[in-house]
């Protein structure tokens, strides 16, 4: 379907493409998941290593959301006083 440029028609498309890519989501994970068995053994080798990178990697990746938040909190903020006035 296409749209008519007022957001009508699009919405069901998006929601098609959304339905097909969800039906093929379990193909993401099974080479994960056969990687991560077939390897079972080299990765409690190397459990804490794994561990400390996932942890460092997680606390960076909600440090830069706080920072690009608290960012576009500011400039919204600012904007809104500025048409305000």
């Amino acid at each position: 379907l296409k749209g008519d440029g007022q957001g009508h028609g699009e919405g069901i498309a998006a929601i098609r493409v959304s339905d097909r890519l969800l039906a093929l989501l379990p193909l993401f994970f099974v080479p994960a998941g056969t990687g991560v068995i077939a390897l079972v053994a080299r990765i409690r080798l190397d459990a804490l290593p794994l561990l400390a990178g996932l942890v460092l990697s997680w606390a960076a990746g909600l440090a830069v959301t706080a920072v690009v938040s608290r960012f576009a909190l500011k400039a919204q903020n600012g904007f809104r006083s500025r048409r305000a006035s």
